[in-house]
């Protein structure tokens, strides 16, 4: 993945929709900038890389919209219709 000029490879993967990320310079400059993502979302953990950007040049693959966040995802409320109670779903 590339975002802000970076690129990031998969760390691991929590679940089918969710992978933690971390960058390409992880073990080369001890890079600790970490990224999450779910469905369409991307949740910057921490941007603070140490090195200078390592994408150059265009990227083959085409673009996708994505939700981009920074810390932990916040919680969603959604009202139902026919009732005044509030459903929380945990976007993790």
């Amino acid at each position: 993945m590339v975002l802000d000029q970076y690129e990031y490879k998969v760390e691991r993967q929590t679940t089918p929709t969710n992978m933690c990320w971390c960058c390409v310079s992880k073990e080369k400059s001890k890079c600790k900038a970490r990224i999450v993502t779910f469905h369409n979302h991307v949740v910057i953990k921490r941007s603070d890389h140490n090195h200078e950007p390592t994408f150059k040049g265009e990227c083959p693959m085409e673009s996708r919209k994505v939700h981009i966040s920074y810390g932990k995802p916040r919680k969603t409320r959604t009202k139902r219709s026919n009732s005044h109670e509030s459903d929380v779903e945990d976007i993790e």
